[in-house]
């Protein structure tokens, strides 16, 4: 009696499935169909991306902007150096008005290279 009952609710539960089936296919081909479309779309734009890419490569956008990076990373390490120059004159000062600040009126000649301290 028990595999009937199964047997019974299995039959049900498929002849559900089979009524909607018609709106899962319709859904399935609809989706389909809109996957087709984005697909044409974005193979478009790719194409359209390859030739803008070979336009500014052949008016010479790509050689431009690899100078253009070269320069600021010139300049970049230039930064960095100039930082680490102004670190080190700020250290040679420091250390000049500490070495002669003991002097008697070393404090008020000195003052306009003296900075104030963090």
């Amino acid at each position: 009696m028990h595999f009937v009952s199964t047997s019974g609710r299995w039959s049900k539960r498929l002849r559900g499935e089979v009524e909607v089936l018609p709106e899962t296919l319709a859904a399935l081909r609809e989706s389909a169909e809109n996957l087709r479309s984005v697909t044409e779309d974005l193979t478009g734009v790719a194409a359209n991306l390859r030739r803008i890419s070979e336009a500014l490569d052949s008016a010479g956008l790509a050689e431009t902007t690899e100078a253009m990076k070269k320069s600021g990373d010139a300049f970049r390490a230039t930064v960095a150096r100039f930082e680490e120059a102004e670190a080190g004159i700020r250290s040679v000062n420091d250390a000049l008005i500490d070495t002669v600040s003991w002097m008697p009126g070393a404090k008020e000649v000195l003052k306009p290279f003296r900075r104030p301290r963090p």
